[in-house]
């Protein structure tokens, strides 16, 4: 369906897809033989399931794992110890800790509670994942999580790495990033 302006095509009935909306964020057609179907107490019940721990303990598993992909080379699109890029990184930390987030940076800038901003950092804790802008085209390009005491650990460049955000004087801090750092984000409270 469509307007004559915007017309679209989608499967008809006879080719037995669905529009789903998948744990990564990603919409999109999939064949019926593909899908598991769950009914709304079963699906209720997962979702309950991933917030079992209490947050301090997720933050500090999720922190943990990022810090454990330390020197894990960059790779757009991965998620795994042979490459990852930014926002895998911070999805499958947290996903280590039974938190799912949306797979790209810009999905994720979405999730949890605004907590710092370019000029108001001083609410920053470990776990909350910073947002860092486009100069020019003004949207949300890469994704860190921050560590504390000013450091954030990334995927970027060369690959995994900690960085510093506020102390212009430490060796690991980035002007660059300094300059395109746009908010934080807390996902778990």
């Amino acid at each position: 369906g469509g307007s004559d302006e915007n017309p679209t095509t989608m499967p008809s009935a006879a080719d037995a897809c669905w529009l789903v909306h998948s744990s990564d964020g990603y919409v999109g057609w999939v064949d019926e033989s593909a899908l598991r179907f769950v009914d709304a107490p079963a699906f209720a019940e997962r979702l309950r399931s991933h917030t079992s721990a209490t947050a301090k303990a997720q933050v500090e598993r999720a922190v943990a794992h990022a810090r454990s992909m330390a020197g894990t080379p960059y790779l757009w699109g991965g998620k795994t110890k042979q490459g990852i890029d930014c926002s895998g990184l911070t999805q499958t930390a947290y996903a280590a800790a039974g938190v799912r987030l949306p797979r790209d940076a810009d999905m994720q800038s979405a999730a949890g509670r605004l907590v710092a901003t370019r000029w108001f950092r001083d609410g920053l804790l470990p776990g909350d994942l910073l947002f860092f802008v486009h100069p020019r085209r003004g949207h949300v390009h890469h994704v860190a999580m921050y560590l504390g005491d000013g450091r954030y650990i990334e995927s970027g460049g060369p690959g995994v790495r900690v960085r510093n955000l506020l102390d212009k004087t430490a060796a690991d801090y980035d002007a660059k990033a300094d300059a395109s750092f746009g908010w934080a984000r807390r996902v778990v409270e």
